[in-house]
């Protein structure tokens, strides 16, 4: 895709945009973490735009207000590649992608040292993945503007 269309993309992720590390279980009662990118409107016309282009999900929501709204979603590795994308043209939310491509890539070099059989993280390893959560949701407290506008 050209430079502009990446620039023009994260326009719409510095207004509308969210990033997100979310510690969970699986389903048989594993610590497992979920990163995700997602761009929030009113007008489907984006979010399905995005899914055209860059691949994930869309789908309707509600706003804080009840009102009708749309979502595009991306997560893991495929999430990732987007975000490199968008890094060189945020400035508002380089932090919060920052620690994302951090998060990323220890996550995979975790998982490329664990056995094939185990999939397991240490305690030190989740907590290693933990503090990146944190990071994350304080970030995203502030909105990710507060060190960038200073």
């Amino acid at each position: 895709m050209r430079t502009e269309i990446w620039a023009y993309i994260a326009g719409f992720f510095e207004a509308d945009g969210g990033i997100s590390i979310c510690g969970m279980k699986n389903n048989r009662g594993n610590p497992c973490f979920i990163s995700r990118l997602a761009v929030y409107n009113t007008n489907p016309t984006i979010p399905k735009a995005l899914q055209l282009l860059l691949g994930g999900s869309c789908y309707p929501t509600k706003t804080p207000l009840g009102r009708p709204s749309w979502t595009w979603s991306l997560c893991g590795k495929k999430a990732a590649k987007v975000a490199k994308q968008l890094f060189p043209y945020t400035s508002l939310k380089r932090k919060q992608l920052e620690v994302f491509l951090d998060f990323i890539d220890l996550q995979t070099q975790l998982f490329h040292q664990t056995r094939i059989e185990q999939r397991k993280y240490s305690r030190d390893e989740i907590e290693r993945l933990r503090g990146f959560a944190e990071r994350m949701r304080e970030l995203n407290k502030g909105g990710g503007k507060s060190s960038q506008l200073k």
